[in-house]
């Protein structure tokens, strides 16, 4: 396949998952939000390692706890705006 053939290809995919009529916007904005709260739990998690790896068992738990809490949220914002974004079958 060409590579015009293939960028066309990658169009199309891209446009049948980020239809930019109705629900594109809102996808395209959930789908952002939630790869904040998974970055946000990243960082939760680094300060936990760094609280434990210093002798801070208090630190490095409840920023574990915090972390864990951030990334619930981020992979329901996630799984959460691509079903409720679907197209109707």
């Amino acid at each position: 396949m060409s590579r015009r053939g293939q960028a066309v290809r990658l169009a199309r995919s891209f446009r049948l998952f980020f239809d930019y009529e109705a629900n594109g916007m809102k996808r395209i904005i959930g789908l952002v939000i939630g790869i904040v709260w998974l970055f946000m739990a990243g960082l939760a998690y680094r300060e936990s390692a760094g609280g434990w790896a210093i002798g801070h068992s208090d630190i490095g738990f409840w920023y574990a706890v915090i972390g864990s809490f951030l990334a619930i949220a981020g992979l329901g914002c996630i799984i959460g705006t691509i079903i409720h974004t679907r197209e109707a079958t």
